[in-house]
């Protein structure tokens, strides 16, 4: 929180960013509004400012709140109606002996010291994104022509493993036909045969090349062709 203070005999003039860094996600800024009540019926929340100026987004001019404006209806037409976090602010207090607090308001003058600069140090660092896995997050896995995993038999000519999340219980057999990248079904693909209940549709197959694709099991029991597509 910023005090900021008036001078008895002049404007005070005060230049600054809203909005300190949270480090742990502990201080998470809120817009602090200047003016208070619903129209028309409206009052400056705080009388000791005098002008209040941000850049406009072209560098040409700027955008003020006046504390100049009677209370009342036309307050509703202030270019600035409230300090929002992240953006910098000159705010001037009109001459006089008091005082008001501004929290988030960080000082930026001649003799601020750098603990206030702007950097990146303040942030959180961006995660380090997990390498992609096509078959792994739990899945289980079985090659084409391999004996029955999870009551699923994989038949196929393709060289590789498919991959899926745990299905539960028994049921009667469905059998998926599945091509790759098309539905020419002839040249590559598989035939999976599944008795159990499937908990989440989407197979992955990851070939001997590195390659990895995905399907969405739809088609069963020779009603269409399920293509795996290309994903990584």
């Amino acid at each position: 929180m910023a005090k900021l203070k008036q001078i008895y005999d002049s404007l005070a003039y005060y230049q600054g960013w809203f909005g300190s860094c949270p480090e742990y996600d502990e201080n998470n800024c809120e817009d602090l509004h200047l003016i208070e009540g619903t129209y028309p019926n409206l009052t400056k929340k705080f009388s000791e400012i005098h002008k209040i100026e941000l850049i406009s987004d072209n560098s040409e001019a700027t955008h003020a709140y006046s504390g100049t404006i009677q209370d009342g209806p036309v307050l509703a037409f202030q270019q600035v109606n409230k300090l929002i976090c992240g953006k910098s602010y000159r705010i001037v207090l009109s001459p006089g002996t008091g005082s008001i607090d501004i929290p988030e308001f960080e000082f930026a003058n001649a003799t601020t010291d750098d603990q206030f600069r702007l950097t990146n140090l303040c942030a959180n660092p961006t995660p380090t994104p997990s390498p992609f896995v096509c078959c792994g997050d739990g899945r289980l896995t079985t090659r084409p022509n391999q004996n029955s995993v999870n009551n699923l038999t994989c038949m196929g000519n393709v060289s590789g493993e498919l991959c899926w999340y745990e299905m539960d219980g028994i049921q009667m057999p469905k059998t998926y036909l599945c091509s790759f990248e098309d539905e020419d079904f002839e040249q590559t693909g598989l035939k999976i045969t599944i008795t159990a209940n499937i908990t989440n549709s989407r197979f992955r197959f990851k070939k001997d090349d590195g390659s990895c694709y995905e399907v969405a099991l739809f088609h069963e029991n020779n009603e269409g062709i399920n293509v795996f597509q290309l994903i990584r």
